[in-house]
């Protein structure tokens, strides 16, 4: 791992220092978004290595952490952020399935700094996002969120079909990331919330299946349940033939399509938080959002983990919320709400003061 720099660092980001910058850590920036003033927080961006991207880059681990100090008697709890939008595959004319090139260092950035509402995102699609990140650095948390370039859902270890040229690392990434953040002696994982924003929530799963210890969890407008998907294959011919390759190492060679659909079926169940709640037994606290009139995320693909959350789980470690409005994850526009939920989810661990 290394650090950018921080002229190179702002030059990525976009993000504006004052002229007085050298007063800051080299490899440190000011962090300020529409609810975070100037001046209360910080960021690192961190290259991790070998985490190669599709454009030849290293990957980028952001990590945001209050400018009060912290101390390795007593640390800052730690909070993991999950982008959505990383899912892509090119295709063997060039172009990319969804119209975008999403497998490169820029785009996932780009991701990360909307989901945190950095000023280098400020614009039409990000305006007023980074409620979440608000409400972690006011309770005292480090905040790491890492970017996905590899378009993998964060399922990728690496398995996937070498014709594809490049290695998708999503799964190792996210672990990586709290690694590099709990390696900081002021920062500890021994309180990990894990918050996944639309695809970022499929991660959660992830992180649970690969046993990794997390203590609550956020998820809002997740496409977690893909099977409707499996079920209409005509309809959903370009999600389909980018599972395959992202689940490439599940379908065992098949190629005949009934026994590909049925083998990606079953990886996609099992990956889902349908699956970890129901038959894992997961049940660390949890806030659940999805809105049955989103307009990004279908909701017959976001509900299913709602009702078996409130099913399966006592009432006093959930919270099951569907927004009901047509829009997508409408938490992170929401200081309010998130410092709510995000308080709730406190009390639960014994946490707030």
């Amino acid at each position: 791992m290394r650090l950018i720099p921080l002229l190179l660092a702002l030059s990525l980001t976009g993000c504006v220092v004052d002229q007085d910058w050298e007063e800051f850590e080299l490899a440190r920036a000011p962090f300020a978004n529409a609810w975070v003033d100037r001046g209360a927080a910080e960021f690192e961006v961190i290259l991790a290595e070998g985490y190669t991207c599709p454009d030849g880059l290293d990957a980028r681990i952001y990590l945001v952490e209050p400018k009060t100090a912290a101390s390795e008697t007593d640390p800052r709890p730690l909070a993991l952020m999950l982008h959505g939008r990383n899912f892509d595959q090119q295709l063997t004319g060039g172009e990319h399935a969804f119209d975008e090139d999403r497998l490169n260092v820029d785009f996932a950035a780009r991701q990360v700094e909307s989901m945190l509402g950095m000023e280098s995102a400020l614009g039409p699609t990000a305006q007023g996002e980074g409620a979440w990140v608000a409400a972690l650095l006011a309770r005292g948390f480090a905040v790491v969120a890492p970017g996905n370039c590899w378009g993998d859902l964060w399922h990728g270890r690496g398995d996937n079909p070498y014709e594809e040229r490049y290695l998708r690392y999503g799964a190792y990434l996210m672990s990586e990331a709290i690694g590099v953040a709990s390696r900081r002696s002021h920062i500890s994982a021994e309180t990990l919330l894990v918050l996944g924003l639309g695809e970022g929530g499929r991660g959660v799963t992830e992180l649970v299946l690969d046993g990794v210890q997390i203590d609550g969890v956020v998820v809002d407008s997740s496409p977690d349940w893909l099977s409707p998907w499996v079920a209409q294959p005509t309809l959903h011919q370009p999600e389909l033939e980018a599972l395959f390759a992202i689940y490439d190492a599940d379908l065992d060679g098949a190629t005949e399509p009934t026994v590909k659909l049925n083998a990606l079926r079953v990886a996609l169940e099992r990956d889902s938080l349908v699956h970890a709640v129901q038959d894992l037994g997961f049940r660390a606290p949890i806030v659940y959002a999805w809105s049955s009139l989103d307009e990004r995320i279908d909701p017959a693909l976001s509900q299913p983990a709602a009702d078996t959350i409130q099913v399966n789980y006592p009432p006093v470690n959930q919270a099951v919320l569907d927004w009901a409005v047509p829009d997508h994850a409408p938490s992170n526009r929401d200081p309010a709400q998130a410092t709510e939920r995000l308080d709730w989810m406190l009390g639960r661990l014994g946490l707030l003061e």
